[in-house]
């Protein structure tokens, strides 16, 4: 819970002459505003603030992940206090290897980098914290990201092998036994998978290409627990696996 008083003390910030200047020169078309001395609490303020005056989405560079990553709970912290209750503040990764490195890149920053691609082609970011290698990096078109997510309802038609083939793509991984984030597992009709950020992985049972039925279950005894109607299943990677590359 955020007092008010707290709040009233954040949006007094935000009114000082200073501040209240820079964000009046953006709204006015101005390309850069400077304001100097700020520590890191006080920059993740003015990104929240710049968000709540200029009416629109932001993106807060840095040098580093690490660095992204401490801001964003200060920064979704801030945005909340000053009255946007359900605001989102997500981190843009930057991977730690170049295209031909020879090296893979981490596997946990592909997973963020794809989640936080496909929120933003969704319109679900206020405040997008990203390192400038990051936002350098060149990104295709938003259609692009957001294709590389499934949305599945119960009743509706998979063709089956296109939905493996995309599953393994995105970065999903074989396994006798569904029991991580990231695993799928085929018997017959039958198909677990375990998205990314989901509690618990899900039973599709599939009839021909139809999809019957969506059931949660328990990684630990592998037995089925509640029906759901839908899930997305998010992908793992933000650029899709080809054979044509695997060869």
């Amino acid at each position: 819970m955020i007092l008010p008083i707290v709040a009233e003390l954040l949006a007094r910030i935000g009114r000082q002459p200073e501040v209240e200047g820079a964000f009046d020169r953006l709204k006015r078309g101005g390309n850069e505003v400077v304001l100097n001395g700020l520590t890191d609490p006080a920059k993740a303020l003015m990104a929240a603030l710049a968000v709540q005056s200029l009416l629109r989405p932001a993106i807060f560079l840095v040098e580093t992940n690490e660095r992204a990553d401490a801001l964003c709970p200060l920064a979704q912290y801030f945005l909340r206090a000053l009255g946007k209750a359900n605001a989102q503040v997500m981190v843009l990764p930057a991977h730690e290897v170049l295209p031909y490195d020879r090296q893979s890149p981490h596997a946990e920053i592909s997973e963020a980098r794809a989640s936080a691609l496909w929120r933003l082609t969704r319109g679900e970011a206020d405040l997008v914290i990203a390192p400038v290698a990051a936002a350098v990096w060149r990104l295709r078109e938003p259609q692009f990201y957001s294709s590389l997510a499934v949305a599945l309802a119960r009743g509706e038609d998979i063709p089956r092998e296109e939905f493996l083939q995309h599953i393994a793509s995105v970065g999903y991984e074989p396994a006798e036994l569904v029991e991580m984030p990231g695993q799928f597992a085929v018997r017959g009709g039958i198909i677990d998978v375990f998205p990314p950020e989901a509690e618990r992985p899900v039973r599709l049972e599939l009839l021909g290409d139809t999809l019957e039925s969506i059931r949660e279950f328990d990684a630990n005894t592998q037995r089925s627990t509640n029906p759901v109607e839908r899930v997305t299943l998010l992908p793992l990677t933000d650029y899709p696996r080809t054979n044509e590359q695997l060869v």
